[in-house]
């Protein structure tokens, strides 16, 4: 796979090549040694928690039979926020995926910035990465399928069930045949920043308004904004492009 560095936002976009195919789908991650393998693929890694640790069948089985059990439980507590319900077991599935639930499916957005948020939101130690994959197969009337069959290549979903956060967030997924295995392939590059270029370029995504309170709507995105501007008063540390140098706040004017 090739990788690209940048320590800029400007030089970031100069790489995600925005007049690019409409099929161009990205992943943040927190950590460049993070690699393109589903939650539910990874599951085993822990000594302690891994499904080794279960009995009965091999771990392929054991792996899917938790698989239909978490988005059973996720249906069942789920129904009384829905408004809208998903119309198939992919719906379902991908709404689980997109709230955190262990699955097979990767989350992506069509949106560059979205996925350098998602890439610089946690982990200010380390540095990030941004996944970019030309997608150019996509799963077609998605709500008529089984999500629970192996995919013959890696298939691109775009659910017609969604909520506000699904919304702003511009998300996608992706299904791969198998889940345990990275997907690393020429049509997938990534691009990787040091720390240092993380945390100036998490700032000046907020001067743009790409922030907790917009990728996350509701009051814990709200709230996300609120610890951010606490904790720029309690510091006194003003970045370059800090989104809150012109408030007031706690009666003091930020100069």
């Amino acid at each position: 796979m090739k990788e690209f560095q940048v320590s800029t936002l400007p030089k970031y976009l100069e790489e995600v090549e925005l007049r690019s195919s409409h099929t161009r789908i990205y992943r943040g991650v927190a950590d460049p040694s993070y690699q393109l393998i589903p939650s539910l693929g990874r599951l085993d890694v822990d000594p302690v928690f891994g499904l080794e640790k279960l009995p009965g069948g091999t771990l392929e089985e054991r792996r899917e039979r938790y698989e239909v059990e978490l988005l059973r439980e996720f249906k069942r507590r789920a129904m009384p926020f829905l408004t809208i319900l998903p119309r198939s077991e992919l719906e379902w599935l991908c709404l689980a995926q997109h709230y955190g639930v262990p699955t097979r499916l990767l989350d992506w957005t069509i949106n560059p910035l979205v996925a350098l948020y998602f890439a610089c939101e946690s982990k200010p130690e380390s540095g990030g990465a941004v996944y970019v994959r030309d997608q150019t197969h996509w799963q077609v009337g998605a709500h008529h399928d089984e999500p629970f069959k192996k995919a013959e290549q890696i298939m691109g979903i775009q659910p017609d069930h969604s909520d506000k956060r699904f919304v702003n967030q511009e998300g996608v997924f992706t299904l791969q045949p198998d889940f345990r295995v990275a997907i690393d392939d020429d049509a997938t590059h990534r691009i990787v920043f040091n720390a240092k270029a993380k945390d100036h370029m998490q700032w000046q995504l907020a001067k743009f308004g790409i922030r907790a309170s917009v990728i996350y709507p509701g009051l814990d995105g709200v709230a996300k904004d609120v610890r951010a501007l606490c904790e720029t008063t309690r510091t006194g540390v003003l970045r370059e492009a800090d989104p809150y140098r012109s408030l007031q706040f706690w009666g003091r004017p930020r100069q």
